[in-house]
């Protein structure tokens, strides 16, 4: 009887993390120069970022690969739809609805041009009345429409208070006394140097 034992290596892994650490090179040493390429980029990412001409070396590679190569992209995107139409229709021809395709065509437009429509701009999600409608004994946000540059000291609004009233605008008077200039931060703090006007025709 024969008694075959299984060799042992001298550079066996000793411990279970070097038996991972093995089967990870072992496994990327499997896909080739590719899993050298991959750990390379990652490696370098950090000194790339750190280092002011390699952040612009790297911008630029960005800007060529991804600006300069839309032409690519918009000709590979021309014949991927042109097959994924080509497949359609012969589906549509096995099962004998190629009078379909036309609709199914008009049908994806139509509702391309419902979502293109439905985006509106962010200004007009803005309504500068919201918090208006306050006074004295209650609350519903003590603002006051405004118009001013980004970061302004002096404002612009709608007068229907009186002067030196801290509530200048609410929502539901029915007179306008003017179009003041304010730095009003507060209805409770009131304003100060201020001055309205009010256009009228003869």
């Amino acid at each position: 009887m024969t008694v075959i034992r299984e060799p042992m290596w001298d550079d066996a892994p000793r411990s279970r993390i070097a038996s991972v650490v093995r089967c990870l090179l072992t496994s990327l040493s499997s896909l080739g120069w590719s899993a050298r390429i991959l750990i390379s980029s990652v490696a370098a990412f950090p000194s790339v970022v750190v280092r002011r001409t390699s952040r612009t070396e790297l911008m630029h590679q960005l800007y060529v690969t991804g600006i300069r190569t839309l032409p690519v992209i918009a000709v590979v995107s021309l014949f991927i739809g042109m097959i994924l139409a080509l497949q359609v229709g012969l589906e549509l021809i096995r099962f004998n609805q190629e009078s379909f395709l036309g609709s199914a065509v008009m049908i994806s437009l139509i509702m391309y041009c419902l979502c293109l429509s439905a985006v509106k701009n962010p200004v007009d999600y803005v309504n500068p009345l919201i918090g208006t409608d306050s006074k004295y004994e209650l609350s519903t946000g003590n603002t006051y429409p405004t118009i001013a540059l980004p970061w302004g000291m002096n404002f612009w609004t709608p007068q229907t208070g009186k002067m030196g009233d801290g509530w200048t605008y609410t929502y539901k008077a029915d007179k306008i006394r003017g179009f003041k200039q304010t730095h009003q931060p507060s209805p409770w703090m009131n304003d100060y140097g201020q001055f309205a006007i009010m256009p009228i025709a003869d």
